[in-house]
């Protein structure tokens, strides 16, 4: 599930930035806020001693590195609670899409509607959304020549995310 949540997990270039900025921001105001202004050099060397902003600091940078991790298991709790968790699902590929068959309950993808192709070594996952993927596990095919028809077909239809 992991490896699927960061496969699926791409941050864009503002959320990588956004918490940085804002912690910046929050940080510059506090300080200015505990000293009632810019501060000047003797100033700077005793907010470092005040451990209250030193650990604020510090959480926030925790925070920031952890992102891409705090995002996968967020989806990670969330699949549990999703209808289709657990549940057996019948792929089949046609000229039209995909047609999903979960338990009785029929639907069917066409080709122009995927996003992105993300091959693994043991699956492939066919992005729709931004977290909304259908998962190929090489596992389902009976051989290795039935896997690579499929991997053909798809690396014909869908486009790779590069």
């Amino acid at each position: 599930m992991w490896r699927l949540g960061r496969a699926l997990y791409r941050p864009s270039w503002m959320k990588r930035l956004l918490l940085p900025l804002l912690a910046l921001v929050f940080l510059l105001a506090a300080v200015m806020y505990g000293v009632g202004g810019w501060p000047d050099g003797r100033q700077w060397a005793s907010l470092l001693r005040r451990p209250d902003l030193v650990a604020m600091t510090l959480a926030l940078l925790v925070v920031w590195a952890n992102m891409h991790l705090i995002s996968v298991a967020i989806l990670t709790a969330r699949f549990s609670s999703f209808a289709i968790a657990g549940k057996i699902v019948v792929l089949s590929f046609s000229e039209d899409g995909v047609d999903a068959d979960v338990e009785g309950v029929a639907s069917h993808v066409p080709w122009n509607r995927f996003a992105a192709r993300i091959e693994q070594d043991d699956r492939v996952l066919l992005k729709i959304a931004r977290w909304e993927a259908l998962t190929v596990p090489r596992r389902s095919f009976p051989d290795d020549a039935s896997w690579q028809d499929a991997l053909a077909l798809l690396r014909q239809r869908v486009p790779h995310e590069g």
